[in-house]
Formats: C-alpha cells, sequence, structure tokens
C-alpha cells in the first residue's frame, strides 16, 4: 500500500515538473485603451500568471493621449509589468484595496518599467488603497523615454525592495507621492541615475520612508536629480551607516526645496550636499524654508559644490561638517527672528579658505539696538572660520549695523550669532550733539558767572 502511495505520489511530482518546465514567462499584453478589470481575460492577448510580463503598451500601440483605468478585482502576482508605447498615454491602476506584486527581477531591465523605450510621457498613475510591491522599479529606462508616476489616496504605497528604485534611470523619470500617498523603499534610491538622466520626486501632503541609502544626481557626472516636499510631506531615512546616507549631488547635479510647516526630510545618518559620504560630487542646491525642516542625526556635510539656503526654517544635525570633511560650500541665511537657523547639538568644522556665509534680511524684518541673533547653535567646539567674515566684524544689511562673532554665549550654549550695534553715522551725530550741547553749557555757566 505504501508503495502505491509513493509511486502515486513520485507520479504527480514528475507531473508537476513536466508541467512547469513545459511553461515559460510570457509577454501578455493589454489590448485596447480602455477601461476595464485587471482580471478580465478579453482585455488581454493571454491573462498573465505568475510568470508572466504584464504589458500595458498596446497590440497594436495605443492611439496618442489614450487615458484609461484598469482595476483589481482581486490579489494579483506577475513577473514584472511595463508600461510603455510608441506615443504619450496615460494608464490608472486601481487597486481598489487589494495589492499588486511583481517579483524576480534580476537586472534593472527586468523590473517594473514605465517609459521603458523611446517612448514619449508614458505615465502611471497608482490609487484606491492597497500595495504595488516590486522588487526593483525603473522609470524612464532607456536615454530618450520620458515615463511618470503617482502614487496617491490614503492607503495607496509603492514598495520597492531588493533592487533599486531608479528614476530617471537613463531617460527623464518623475515620481510624485500626493494625497497620503505613499513609498516605502528597502533597496537604493537613484533620483537621475545614467548619464544625461534627469530625475525628480514631488512629495505633497505624503510620505517617503526608506530604509536604504537615496541619492540625487546618482550614478553618473552627466545626472540630474531633484527633490521638491511641501504641503506636509516627508521623507524619513531610518537605518544608521551608510543605509542612512542621503547624498544630494553624489556624482551629478541635484536640487532640493523643503517648504512649508510639517514638511520635512530628516536622515539617521549623513545629509551630504554637493557629494556623498567623504567624496565630493556634483553641484547641488538645497533650500530649507516657510517653516520646513532638514534634520540628521549624524553630519550635515556641505561640500564646496554645495549651498544650503534657510529662511524661516531650521536645519538641525550632531555636526557640521568632519576634521576630514570640513564644510566648504555656501550656507545661504535670512534673517527674520532671532535664531536659530541651524542648530548642531556637537562640532563645527569649517574651510578657512573656501566656505562661504551669505547674509540677508528678510523683507519686514525688524531689530532694535544691541538685539542678538543666533545663527549656528552648537553645543560642542569650533574649528576654522567662513572665508567671508572674521570676529568682530561690522557689517550693515538694509538698515542695521551688525556685528558678527563666532564664540557667543556662555557655558555650553555657544553660537555664531550677530549684534545689532549702532549706525557709524549715527554715532557721529550722538557725538556731535552730545558735544554742542556741553559747548552750549559751558557758555552759559560763563554767561552766568
Amino acid at each position: 500500500m505504501n508503495h502505491l502511495i509513493h509511486r502515486a505520489a513520485l507520479g504527480a511530482c514528475l507531473s508537476l515538473a513536466g508541467m512547469l518546465a513545459t511553461t515559460s514567462a510570457s509577454t501578455r499584453v493589454w489590448q485596447n485603451a480602455v477601461d476595464g478589470n485587471f482580471s478580465d481575460v478579453t482585455k488581454w492577448n493571454a491573462l498573465p500568471g505568475t510568470g508572466d510580463v504584464a504589458a500595458f503598451t498596446g497590440n497594436p500601440a495605443y492611439p496618442a493621449s489614450s487615458s484609461f483605468t484598469v482595476t483589481l478585482t482581486a490579489y494579483v502576482t506577475n513577473q514584472w509589468m511595463r508600461v510603455d508605447g510608441d506615443g504619450p498615454f496615460a494608464m490608472t491602476l486601481n487597486l481598489a484595496g487589494r495589492n499588486y506584486t511583481a517579483t524576480d527581477f534580476t537586472s534593472i531591465t527586468d523590473s517594473t518599467v514605465v517609459a521603458r523605450g523611446g517612448n514619449d510621457n508614458n505615465t502611471l498613475r497608482i490609487e484606491g488603497g492597497g500595495v504595488f510591491s516590486s522588487n526593483g522599479f525603473n522609470i524612464a529606462t532607456n536615454a530618450t523615454a520620458v515615463g511618470g508616476v503617482t502614487v496617491t489616496g490614503v492607503g495607496t504605497e509603492l514598495s520597492v525592495a531588493t533592487n533599486d528604485l531608479n528614476i530617471g534611470s537613463s531617460g527623464s523619470g518623475t515620481l510624485n507621492l500626493t494625497n497620503k500617498g505613499k513609498l516605502t523603499t528597502s533597496s537604493i534610491a537613484r533620483i537621475g541615475r545614467g548619464n544625461g538622466s534627469v530625475g525628480a520626486v514631488n512629495i505633497s501632503d505624503a510620505t517617503w520612508a526608506a530604509s536604504h541609502e537615496v541619492q540625487f544626481g546618482s550614478f553618473n557626472a552627466g545626472s540630474s536629480g531633484s527633490l521638491t516636499v511641501n504641503s506636509g510631506g516627508k521623507v524619513s531615512l531610518t537605518t544608521a551607516g551608510q543605509n542612512g546616507w542621503l547624498s544630494f549631488g553624489a556624482l551629478g547635479s541635484a536640487s532640493a526645496v523643503i517648504s512649508g510647516v510639517g514638511s520635512e526630510v530628516s536622515a539617521a545618518s549623513i545629509v551630504a550636499i554637493g557629494g556623498r559620504g567623504n567624496s565630493v560630487g556634483g553641484n547641488a542646491d538645497v533650500a530649507v524654508e516657510n517653516g520646513g525642516k532638514l534634520s540628521t542625526t549624524g553630519v550635515l556635510q556641505l561640500f564646496s559644490t554645495g549651498s544650503l539656503s534657510v529662511e524661516d526654517a531650521l536645519v538641525s544635525a550632531a555636526s557640521l561638517g568632519t576634521v576630514s570633511t570640513l564644510a566648504a560650500g555656501e550656507l545661504s541665511l535670512t534673517l527674520s527672528g532671532t535664531g536659530p537657523l541651524v542648530d548642531l547639538s556637537g562640532d563645527v568644522y569649517l574651510d578657512g579658505g573656501a566656505s562661504v556665509l551669505a547674509l540677508s534680511l528678510q523683507t519686514g524684518a525688524s531689530y532694535a539696538l544691541n538685539d542678538v541673533i543666533h545663527l549656528i547653535d552648537y553645543g560642542g567646539s569650533l574649528t576654522g572660520t567662513f572665508s567671508n567674515f572674521t570676529e568682530g566684524e561690522l557689517f550693515d544689511l538694509g538698515d542695521y549695523q551688525f556685528q558678527f562673532s563666532y564664540e557667543m554665549g556662555t557655558g555650553g550654549d555657544h553660537f555664531i550669532g550677530l549684534t545689532v550695534v549702532p549706525e557709524p553715522s549715527t554715532g557721529v551725530f550722538l557725538l556731535g550733539a552730545a558735544a554742542a550741547l556741553s559747548a552750549f553749557r559751558r557758555g552759559r555757566n560763563r554767561m552766568a558767572r
């Protein structure tokens, strides 16, 4: 009896093995640019299975400027998804509270792709709650490709693991996170990867949680990446060490704007502007404004090719620069109150030959004589100076004269700051008036005698 059972089991296994051996991944195409349910077999040349590619390319190609919605009616797993075509079209994937999973990717071209080839403005909108999870995700894989992805709505999440997230892999790619949408990444994210590529991430009232390194202007000196965070949007790198590095201008160029109360970008390790790790990279400009916040529990690196501007906002870090990577870029601070604009729990390391401090006065800012303004608070020690400011220097800004100092405060409360002092002309006038009054009194006294 047992012998028969074993023979039956072996036969079943051989039969299954034979089925698997004869089954290969195929590209299944959504035939026309029309709305429909993902599981509707009549919409495909053949319904994609777990080992197949779900391709939204058209057969023949979708008409230019087509727009259509595909809705999940069940949980779906495919090998990967393609959204690309010969002309511009917009596809919406309505998850409808369900999950879409793309698996088994081994390289950049074998991953979820939007605008894979020489295509023009192919876009994918992911909405409706649920999770779109993919082991690798590329937007604009080829040099001539232009593509965009939008993740939007409460409970809607794009999750990328194992392989890279490349936005502007070789072409021009954009990722928009809006209206409580969410992105999670547990592999490296490159925004602007290849030579000539352009990548952009725009986050508005949405979040990006990363447990691996994030690079803007990433893999090639000819790449470009940008970040815009507003309306309470948040980016957080949660892992210590290199996996917590956030780099603007890692090799290529980069820009970032963090604006608005509640809008925040934070990293658990390093924020580098104009480089990556200990190496200078490309040009990078980062602006924090209107109540926004940039923070790291580690080092804020400001390389010679980087600039950081802060207006009505806060930047916080453990230190500005390190012994081996002195802050050598431009720090631009706009005065509006008494500060601080930069808050450091530790040390300041400045390159006296290259670092620049640029100061401006916000429209409507008002100060009184002897007001003290905190520019940079630091809890540790100060090494070096800005190349363009000396201790005790007097300078005019707007209608005010300020005196600059590197070591203000007492005890552990150190700060680089300013004091409002009398204008020279005001001082001369007061001295002249006092002398005239004294002479008048002496004359009166003499006359009285």
